[in-house]
């Protein structure tokens, strides 16, 4: 059988956005902040240190994977359980099934220096290896973005301070990423700030490639993709 799961960060877990997935007969997993008000606080009250060893020592509820890169072990770890609908407002997000606390462990193999993030999250899905695997993913998508926009873009060194300003400066340059992505297998995959410095150089040229590849419904597709990703 196939699904899809849609997963998003704490600014996008509101009701109407879980009604629609579920509707479109998906699942979802989705971060929690401090904007969740009680559901948050419930979602972190179920996580104490004895519930989590409980967890841990069950097996059933519980998914772990670490790794070594680049100097640094990192460990995550994944806590799953279930939203009681005695839990306040629970009912009111639809097909809410499970909380989940995620624990990233970090240590410097060099310096020794540790770090442990929480973060929490709701989920529709009851398999937790699966919940963890499209939460990575997500983290994944995300940092990939981040990166070309610091990197290609140099979004980090933009001194807008207007917000309305900066916000459509972002989406102007996750559309011209786009753009870029489309030309990349065209222009035998060199990087994308080289990409970049090509349609400077030859915007005319660098352009009609790609308007004479790809036809109307690719070009706008990627286009409307760039204006919905979030940073």
């Amino acid at each position: 059988m196939c699904f899809s799961i849609v997963s998003f960060d704490a600014l996008h877990t509101q009701k109407e956005t879980i009604k629609i997935i579920i509707e479109q007969k998906g699942d979802y997993v989705g971060a929690l902040k401090g904007n969740q008000g009680i559901l948050s606080s419930e979602a972190e009250a179920c996580f104490t240190t004895e519930i989590k060893a409980k967890i841990k020592l069950d097996g059933k509820d519980y998914y772990e994977s670490s790794e070594k890169a680049h100097g640094q072990l990192e460990i995550r770890r994944f806590y799953m359980v279930k939203a009681k609908h005695s839990f306040t407002g629970v009912v009111k997000w639809q097909n809410l099934r499970h909380f989940i606390c995620y624990e990233k462990y970090t240590c410097n193999i060099i310096t020794g220096i540790e770090n442990t993030e929480k973060r929490y999250y709701i989920t529709s899905l009851r398999d937790v290896e699966l919940t963890a695997e499209s939460i990575r993913g997500h983290w994944s998508v995300e940092n990939k973005l981040h990166w070309h926009l610091d990197y290609s873009f140099d979004e980090d060194d933009n001194t807008t301070m207007d917000k309305n300003a900066f916000n459509n400066f972002s989406i102007l340059n996750k559309m011209a990423l786009s753009l870029f992505k489309l030309a990349q297998p065209l222009m035998d995959n060199i990087s994308i700030r080289v990409i970049k410095k090509s349609f400077s150089w030859g915007m005319e040229e660098s352009l009609s490639l790609i308007l004479n590849t790809f036809d109307e419904d690719v070009l706008k597709n990627a286009l409307e993709n760039a204006q919905k990703s979030k940073r």
